[in-house]
């Protein structure tokens, strides 16, 4: 399965015949292409807010199936990227998660965040950003309120050197890119 940054992106594999394991994590699925997002019965479409979570299950409920969605999270301190900005308030998360928990076509399954991890010159390794910590508190918040979303999605710099950092701060899914190939410092 394969991961997909925006839309454009997900529209191209899926065409090619890939299996989606991810949608929307760093760009929201357009509300016009949750029909295909559907269509593509990618592992995770993740959402920014309710109102996403909102229209993909009015859509789900449609053509009678129901989507495992993953939250995208912002907490105070958070490293984003100028135009992959967004999220649910890490304070207003457990709200939120609870809200799409009512809806009937999408299934919460955890959070996500983006960077969870960048290279650090200081350092001369890797280090978690804040996202990392965030995605974590987050997740233990949602476990706390009784929802069942395991799910700690915590993408970038998805190398060896990165995964034992990840899972021990709780990561239960990465996404392997261009660090295998050499392209991130």
């Amino acid at each position: 399965r394969v991961v997909a940054v925006d839309f454009e992106e997900a529209r191209l594999l899926h065409a090619q015949g890939l299996r989606m394991g991810h949608v929307g994590h760093l760009v929201q699925v357009p509300a016009r292409e949750v029909p295909l997002a559907l269509d593509m019965q990618a592992d995770f479409l993740t959402v920014f807010g309710f109102e996403q979570a909102e229209r993909i299950s009015t859509e789900a409920v449609v053509v009678g199936r129901v989507q495992d969605i993953t939250l995208r999270v912002v907490g105070p301190h958070d490293t984003f990227y100028a135009a992959q900005r967004g999220g649910v308030p890490a304070a207003d998360a457990v709200q939120v998660a609870l809200r799409i928990e009512a809806l009937p076509g999408v299934r919460l399954r955890g959070v996500t965040s983006f960077p969870a991890v960048l290279w650090d010159e200081s350092l001369g390794s890797f280090a978690p950003t804040a996202n990392l910590a965030t995605l974590g508190d987050v997740s233990a918040r949602l476990r706390k309120a009784g929802l069942d979303a395991p799910v700690i999605n915590a993408p970038s710099a998805c190398c060896s050197a990165t995964f034992g950092l990840k899972a021990e701060a709780g990561a239960t899914h990465v996404e392997p890119g261009s660090c295998l190939i050499g392209q991130t410092p």
